[in-house]
């Protein structure tokens, strides 16, 4: 006697056709088709990311956004911007500089994608942004200002 449940037994009495190799390979063949697609727009990102390098102003931009978007700006200390790195968002392909600095003692890190010379998102840096990776540079002085030489200032008052 067959201990086999009534539905088991109902699905072992019910046989699946068999499907044509015609079938299999036409299903094969348009898979392979679909895909291949999909790894030429992959390598075309690839190559235009090889082929323009990020804009030299980026780091104009990204010191811009910095300056327009925090209104202490002027009181942060050591700020840094990263090489620019290409990378896919949910804005779309654009290249991605970050920004270290040193706001009230505190080491800040913020984002930003840039795309024609323009800030497309930005905010403060998580660690999928990888940040921490790449090599960072001090910001360069505004164009037409001249620090002034040590020891001319005005000393704290503390």
């Amino acid at each position: 006697m067959d201990r086999v449940g009534p539905m088991v037994g109902a699905l072992r009495a019910v046989a699946l056709p068999r499907r044509s190799p015609a079938l299999r390979r036409g299903a094969l063949l348009g898979a392979l088709l679909v895909l291949s697609g999909c790894t030429g727009l992959a390598m075309d990102m690839e190559q235009h990311a090889a082929d323009s390098a990020p804009d030299a102003s980026y780091r104009a931009v990204a010191i811009g956004h910095l300056r327009s978007t925090f209104k202490d700006y002027p009181s942060f200390t050591g700020v840094e911007i990263s090489e620019a790195r290409w990378v896919h968002s949910m804005n779309g392909w654009g290249w991605l500089a970050c920004a270290h600095f040193q706001d009230q003692g505190h080491r800040r890190t913020y984002a930003m994608l840039i795309r024609d010379k323009a800030v497309v998102a930005s905010r403060f840096a998580v660690q999928t942004d990888a940040c921490d990776a790449v090599a960072f540079s001090p910001a360069e002085q505004p164009t037409g200002t001249v620090p002034p030489p040590p020891g001319t200032g005005l000393s704290p008052l503390y």
